[in-house]
């Protein structure tokens, strides 16, 4: 099996690397429709899920289950994000 980066995965290392300092992360819908553009099916999110759980996400990022969805998060960020709040 091929180990290079799929299509889905490509499309979200592009998106962490563009994403300006203010982006601390986005849910599985967010992504779907920025990769497929527009609403998505099950199938889709659950490609999109995979590729996000199967992929070596760079230094700081991570994915973990939000309330109702996965959500992909830059961890630095949010917890700066936060710590600034306080």
């Amino acid at each position: 099996m091929d180990r290079n980066p799929g299509r889905l995965q490509r499309a979200i290392i592009e998106l962490i690397e563009s994403s300006g300092s203010e982006d601390v992360g986005w849910t599985t819908s967010w992504l779907c429709e920025h990769v497929y553009g527009g609403k998505s099916s099950k199938s889709q999110r659950g490609a999109l899920m995979r590729a996000i759980k199967t992929m070596k996400l760079p230094v700081g990022w991570k994915y973990e289950r939000g309330w109702d969805e996965l959500q992909l998060i830059n961890d630095e960020r949010f917890h700066a994000r936060t710590r600034r709040r306080e």
